[in-house]
């Protein structure tokens, strides 16, 4: 195999699958291991894993709307939002390795909680932070990663110097 075809393609790859295999891996540990709102404390007052479903987008926006309008509709949106994250890749990125990896690790996010939205029709969700009774709402690795790698682009598109 052409070595810089391994390293555009196959390096790229492999980062991608093992962010999808964790999320993958981590819901999958919760619904095997908690019942839905059951919760264990990991750090007192400040983080707890607890395990809920988002019916919605983040922070469980349109979660209201019903079935199947919603997850037709955010598994749309998803998938339209994959599409340009993969021609922007192709097109855009060029030789900026920062913003092919920021890609990268939306995708991988955004494919993460697509494939929750067609498997249950929810997203699992679980990491959850609070200082005391105030809580953030609960997220997931997908999550994490999303903005991460939008924390990534943003940077680079647009406050990293040349």
């Amino acid at each position: 195999m052409n070595k810089s075809f391994w390293n555009e393609y196959g390096l790229k790859t492999l980062f991608f699958l093992s962010i999808l295999t964790f999320d993958i891996a981590s819901k999958r540990a919760i619904l095997n291991s908690l019942l839905l709102h059951q919760s264990f404390t990991v750090i007192p007052n400040f983080f707890d894993i607890t395990y809920v479903e988002n019916p919605g987008a983040a922070f469980g926006l349109l979660g209201t709307i019903e079935n199947p309008w919603r997850n037709l509709l955010l598994g749309g949106v998803s998938a339209i939002a994959v599409i340009m994250l993969l021609n922007f890749y192709l097109k855009q990125a060029k030789d900026n390795e920062i913003i092919k990896y920021a890609i990268i690790i939306v995708l991988a996010g955004a494919i993460g909680n697509l494939i929750d939205r067609f498997r249950f029709g929810v997203v699992v969700d679980f990491l959850d932070f609070h200082w005391y009774e105030y809580h953030w709402p609960a997220f997931n690795v997908a999550d994490t990663v999303i903005c991460i790698g939008v924390g990534l682009l943003v940077w680079q598109l647009w406050g990293a110097e040349d």
